[in-house]
């Protein structure tokens, strides 16, 4: 069908672009809705359509690309979406998904893309390169309220707002090609999520309100630093990932001798003692050491920062920092 593109799609445009996900529903592939669509749809960030994303189980990528391609409508590209190939140097033109499919509507020409609902491109992606489980159901919506008429779509996954932010965070943090900011997609779309939400509210609040929501102790130790400070930089996403990792391996040992965790410490010790004081010495340090800067930024770059000490509890920020340092 041919129309001319609105940023106020209506829900007769929506139902028919949501066609190839209604096409996996019905080959058994559960299937989630991302990227631009689904800020528009679900978060109504209007933007112009770009790859129609869908993330699927990563066992059922292939599965997912042959479903879509029976009708011959579309087929298999190597082009890469431009949206994802990193522009910076050391890593210039770099796809920042190693494994995906990407299809392409051959009906549909490049110069008219615009003038058709179904999209042009699809970009079936690895659920895990986001963090995200199809069966976690608790964290995603459903398009059926603003498509009543439509109740077809109603097992189309949609990400809730905390959950799409903390898939692009995962990203951010655990990038699958392992470089970090290379791909201004995902702060782009994060920022979007954020301004919608600002639109005649004050910072402080809003701020608030996104990390009261967030579930994850990745994203909420992303989105404190971001929202305070415009961060975090590449270097403390590194400090951040290996020091977690110190800090499971020390969870780990923990579990391994069956400590509580009030005689967790005491099994530690008698641990170093057999192996040496500083293997166990080695963790808490490291650990200690390399969270130190960014927890001092946190509390003395911005003076913002008095303001949210004084949050409740369920403010998650600000906490994060200070339980892994006491691991």
């Amino acid at each position: 069908m041919r129309y001319e593109f609105r940023f106020d799609s209506t829900p007769d445009v929506i139902h028919e672009r949501l066609a190839p996900l209604r096409c996996l529903i019905e080959q058994g592939i559960p299937c989630i809705l991302w990227g631009i669509d689904a800020l528009s749809y679900a978060h109504n960030v209007l933007h112009a359509p770009s790859d129609q994303e869908i993330l699927v189980p990563d066992t059922l990528l292939d599965a997912a690309a042959l479903s879509l391609t029976q009708d011959e409508k579309y087929e298999i590209t190597t082009e890469p979406c431009k949206d994802y190939v990193a522009k910076c140097l050391p890593h210039q033109g770099e796809f920042a998904f190693p494994r995906n499919i990407r299809l392409v509507n051959t009906s549909i020409s490049a110069e008219d893309h615009l003038k058709f609902i179904a999209p042009r491109h699809i970009l079936l992606l690895p659920q895990s390169y986001y963090g995200l489980d199809t069966q976690s159901s608790s964290r995603f919506q459903s398009l059926v309220p603003p498509l009543r008429l439509y109740p077809a779509n109603k097992d189309i996954l949609v990400p809730k707002y905390h959950t799409m932010l903390e898939g692009l965070v995962h990203f951010c943090i655990y990038p699958p090609t392992g470089h970090y900011y290379q791909y201004p997609r995902q702060e782009y779309l994060i920022r979007q999520l954020i301004d919608k939400r600002w639109q005649n509210r004050l910072q402080m609040e809003v701020a608030r309100e996104i990390l009261s929501e967030i579930t994850t102790e990745d994203c909420a130790w992303y989105m404190h630093i971001k929202l305070l400070h415009a961060g975090p930089n590449d270097e403390e996403i590194d400090q951040y990932t290996h020091c977690k990792g110190l800090s499971r391996t020390r969870a780990q040992e923990r579990a391994l001798f069956g400590c509580t965790s009030s005689g967790c410490d005491k099994q530690l010790s008698l641990f170093g003692q057999r192996f040496g004081p500083q293997t166990i010495r080695h963790y808490s340090t490291m650990v200690r050491r390399s969270y130190e800067p960014l927890y001092h930024r946190t509390q003395t770059i911005n003076p913002m920062y008095r303001i949210f000490s004084g949050a409740p509890t369920s403010f998650r920020g600000l906490s994060v920092l200070r339980r892994i340092i006491r691991r």
